[in-house]
């Protein structure tokens, strides 16, 4: 896949965005655990939890194709005919690794803002704790975050070129907006679903690419890989259903606040 074809330049978009909703959220959370920290800790947490992001990103970013690169037999087989087959090889593992890690994420975020009203009543039901504490919490959520990340982005593109491009953007997006985006984030509740969404279908595309290398056959049914360009189309409604949604709340609180001027 070349750079500067439609395809290359579609493909860098899709993971630059995929990445920054990422990222937002990875933001978010990096705040969240500093925040139980003690106060006087709590800024040195948030520019060690970015600068951890953009370094595990980078990580596996490298070990992950290095492996992909080398995979070679399955590391293991499932023949159970006519009920459960597959060929398991290094590939598979971490495309569903991928997948699995961004659904979770994706799900999670989504239970968490239907329970939880503010981002204080988050921090003080988790509890406050000593700033070694917080750091291992952040170093945590990074890990997983940046293998999400990482791996869903590989269910993209190979090209190391592309990954790498988007990877950089990502990082810097973490450093420069490292403030603005987690309070973005949270004033707009109706963004972070977009993105949550959003990454609902990729986490799909990607477990549904890990199955598909492993040759999965669920009763005698075999396990095909979501195409791509279904994967583009279903972002591009949601986001086009966000926009309709946005437009409409606007609309909305213009005509309420008309009559209200009206009746003063």
């Amino acid at each position: 896949m070349e750079l500067f074809s439609l395809e290359g330049v579609a493909a860098l978009a899709l993971l630059i965005a995929l990445q920054a909703m990422l990222a937002a959220h990875n933001l978010l959370a990096i705040d969240i655990e500093a925040r139980r920290a003690p106060p006087e800790d709590q800024a040195n947490l948030r520019r060690l939890g970015v600068g951890a992001a953009v370094a595990f990103r980078l990580a596996i970013l490298f070990v992950a194709l290095t492996m992909l690169s080398t995979a070679g037999a399955p590391l293991f087989s499932l023949d159970w005919t006519g009920v459960i087959e597959a060929r398991v090889g290094l590939g598979a593992l971490l495309l569903a690794l991928g997948g699995v890690l961004t659904l979770n994420i994706a799900t999670r975020e989504i239970m968490r803002l239907l329970a939880i009203e503010h981002l204080e009543a988050d921090v003080m039901r988790r509890g406050q704790t000593d700033a070694k504490r917080a750091l291992a919490g952040i170093a945590l959520v990074n890990l997983l975050v940046s293998a999400a990340v990482i791996l869903s982005s590989i269910a993209l593109t190979r090209s190391f070129v592309l990954l790498a491009i988007a990877t950089l953007a990502s990082g810097v997006f973490l450093m420069l907006w490292a403030d603005r985006a987690a309070e973005l984030m949270k004033r707009d509740r109706m963004r972070q679903v977009f993105g949550l969404f959003a990454l609902l279908v990729i986490g799909l595309l990607t477990l549904s690419q890990g199955l598909d290398a492993a040759a999965l056959s669920l009763l005698g049914h075999e396990i095909g890989a979501i195409p791509t360009p279904t994967a583009y189309v279903s972002i591009l409604v949601v986001a086009g259903l966000y926009i309709v949604q946005k437009r409409y709340r606007t609309k909305l609180l213009s005509e309420k606040r008309a009559e209200l001027h009206r009746k003063i």
